[in-house]
């Protein structure tokens, strides 16, 4: 029988709760303990713990201290240090002091507004902007009420900055200024409500849902649904005509069905550390790419599996524009579609050369002492699953 471990249970193939072959869980989802030091800027976590739950709880400590890990709230923390855990703050490796508030801007412009050309300008200067701003876009197909019910691809620029509007707005004008950032457009915030804000998603404390729901909240904050998630990284610009496939491919699936979300990933940190340091090598890359289509719970079977075609094209269409040898996956954003461990039965441990489909998409050259690692510390091959680090044959 085979043992599957959960932390946040944020696993985006569902390993965490399913399995093709009989197996128990490890339940962590109740360590959920978590000590701050404030003077040494360190905090002890359970693995049970949830990054939203993480930022809050330091929160409390301490409003001016925050901490650099991931995107989504729900995900544990056991499951993110595991996976290597890009983060929000990729510049940081500690517990940090922030200001009492920090400004940001969340700028959205369509593709009649010249969204294509905006994205490509982005990529080109993103890089060379301070590491204390991140500016992140988002792309959705939506209606526009504007053109009279046309369907355009909707892009958010959001960004937040550890400083203030005056600051926020002399950067965007010496490295940006073709997007017009205006002052209407920035907001000041506490620390706390960047995380959400840098996301767009809206917080309302007064009415809707406020910080500390968004945040500690292990439920759904949504409709239950279905979906399928695909991850790349970039070395350089994908050109104009690429980003004209991208956007006209996002045109295909009905408004708000899919969701582009792309981060500049280098900076700080992140590129000081090599990529043989530790098992996560995506380093000195220009952006993280996620790309997410949903259905919905009451959809049909075909519906889903045209939503599921749909991501692999765009995977498709994507491809000419990233390395491919291998083509980079991140083991944070579990895919099953890179492959799986086959075994013929339960006694053989699985094949190193077929694991290496994913296993090099994750790790990279990595893989290998992975692998080497895993068959001294657990000769028999008892921490397995789908995409586990197999063994070598003996």
């Amino acid at each position: 029988m085979e043992m599957r471990v959960r932390s946040g249970g944020h696993d985006f193939e569902g390993s965490s709760y399913i399995s093709r072959v009989p197996f128990f869980v490890l339940d962590m989802y109740n360590f959920r303990s978590i000590v701050v030091d404030s003077d040494s800027k360190t905090a002890w976590m359970g693995v049970g713990l949830t990054l939203g739950e993480t930022y809050y709880k330091i929160n409390e400590k301490k409003t001016t201290l925050a901490c650099p890990a991931g995107y989504w709230p729900s995900v544990g923390v056991g499951g993110h240090i595991g996976a290597g855990g890009y983060v929000i703050l990729s510049y940081k490796v500690r517990l940090f002091e922030v200001p009492v508030r920090v400004s940001g801007f969340n700028v959205k412009r369509t593709l009649e507004q010249g969204a294509i050309q905006l994205v490509h300008k982005w990529q080109q200067i993103s890089p060379k902007m301070p590491v204390k701003l991140g500016l992140t876009v988002q792309l959705y197909s939506i209606v526009n009420s504007a053109e009279s019910g046309k369907k355009t691809i909707l892009t958010e620029f959001i960004t937040t900055y550890r400083g203030g509007i005056n600051q926020l707005l002399s950067i965007m004008r010496r490295y940006f200024p073709e997007l017009g950032v205006t002052r209407k457009d920035c907001q000041e915030m506490p620390w706390i409500k960047s995380y959400p804000f840098s996301l767009g998603v809206p917080i309302d404390d007064n009415n809707n849902l406020n910080v500390k729901d968004f945040l500690t909240n292990r439920g759904s904050l949504g409709d239950p649904s279905g979906f399928k998630w695909k991850v790349d990284f970039t070395e350089d610009p994908i050109p104009p005509e690429g980003l004209e496939k991208i956007f006209s491919k996002l045109h295909e699936v009905p408004p708000m069905t899919a969701q582009l979300g792309w981060t500049i990933l280098g900076g700080g940190i992140m590129d000081k550390i090599p990529e043989s340091r530790i098992p996560f090598p995506h380093r000195r890359k220009l952006m993280v790419m996620r790309h997410v289509v949903f259905w919905n719970k009451n959809d049909t079977s075909v519906v889903a599996q045209t939503r599921i075609d749909w991501m692999q094209q765009l995977h498709r269409i994507i491809g000419p524009y990233v390395p491919n040898n291998p083509r980079a996956a991140y083991a944070g954003y579990r895919d099953f579609e890179l492959g799986v461990n086959v075994v013929e039965n339960r006694d053989q441990t699985s094949d190193v050369e077929n694991a290496r489909m994913w296993g090099s998409a994750y790790f990279k050259n990595n893989f290998d002492r992975l692998v080497r690692v895993k068959s001294l510390v657990d000769p028999q091959n008892f921490l397995k699953s789908e995409q586990s680090i197999p063994i070598l044959q003996r």
